[in-house]
């Protein structure tokens, strides 16, 4: 059986506690970081399966890693998960573009997200 290997970035260390427990008892091996730059650091040496990253965080934002990662011809095709606070319907379900990014609304709970992890990780498979 084969382990992916997920990054986990957010700075609420609590929910980063809670979802690395809970990535892990769904079978994932997950490495979790509270700082975005170490993060980075860490993805562009150990090149994950998979990131799921907080949208809005001190240090670079969810959306300045996304950049980083797209930007790096070793990671730019890692499929990301962006976990948002924002609670909107349409929004918090499930949604994917051309670059394999996924939105998560925290709101949603953890089985919405090992959902949307599962889906990207199958997803990345069929490319």
């Amino acid at each position: 059986m084969k382990y992916e290997r997920i990054v986990l970035i957010d700075d609420d260390a609590d929910l980063v506690h809670v979802l690395t427990h809970r990535l892990a008892n769904s079978g994932y091996v997950a490495e979790a970081f509270t700082d975005s730059r170490e993060a980075v650091r860490f993805i562009r040496q150990a090149v994950p399966d998979l990131v799921i990253a907080d949208i809005k965080m001190p240090g670079l934002n969810g959306f300045e890693v996304y950049d980083l990662i797209r930007k790096d011809v070793r990671t730019q095709h890692i499929p990301i998960i962006m976990l948002t606070g924002v609670n909107k319907a349409k929004e918090q379900v499930v949604s994917i573009n051309e670059d394999h990014v996924y939105y998560v609304a925290k709101a949603d709970g953890t089985q919405a997200l090992i959902k949307t992890v599962q889906n990207a990780l199958d997803f990345g498979q069929d490319q």
